[in-house]
């Protein structure tokens, strides 16, 4: 009986050790996809905030912010969630150049934001280049006719 049991427990621990490897990458794999969908929306979120700062007055004011104010509003969003190294293009385009639907036949002002970051796995072993994330916005601007 007890050479039966000797033999069997070198099993176990092989088993032991292969499930626990598993199910620290099936946690590690959980966590990681958090993380990029995390970075992902706050990326969404500084464009959407950048494109609400650029279409608006400035508060108290008729002052439009400048493409530069609107750059460091994203900034300040994305550093509040320890994102760095952002590229950021503002766009102020003029539509109603005859290829505008029909329901928007006057000329519109709109404001598109982009941001794009470099994004690092924990893992920058595995994958030896950063993946690109993109978030824009588009915004009519408020002071169109």
């Amino acid at each position: 009986m007890t050479s039966k049991h000797r033999s069997e427990s070198g099993t176990v621990l092989v088993e032991t050790a292969l499930t626990i490897f598993l199910l620290f990458i099936f946690l590690f794999g959980i966590m990681e996809a958090g993380r990029f969908i995390s970075v992902q929306q706050v990326v969404t979120d500084a464009a959407r905030e950048g494109a609400r700062l650029a279409v608006a007055p400035l508060s108290g004011t008729t002052t439009m912010a400048t493409s530069t104010e609107v750059s460091d509003m994203v900034n300040t969003f994305l550093a509040a969630s320890h994102i760095q190294a952002a590229n950021i293009h503002v766009y102020c385009t003029t539509c109603g150049d005859g290829n505008a639907p029909v329901a928007s036949l006057l000329p519109a002002r709109f404001t598109k934001v982009e941001v794009s970051v470099i994004y690092e796995p924990i893992l920058s072993v595995l994958i030896n280049r950063g993946i690109t994330l993109k978030g824009e916005a588009l915004m009519r601007d408020e002071t169109s006719p």
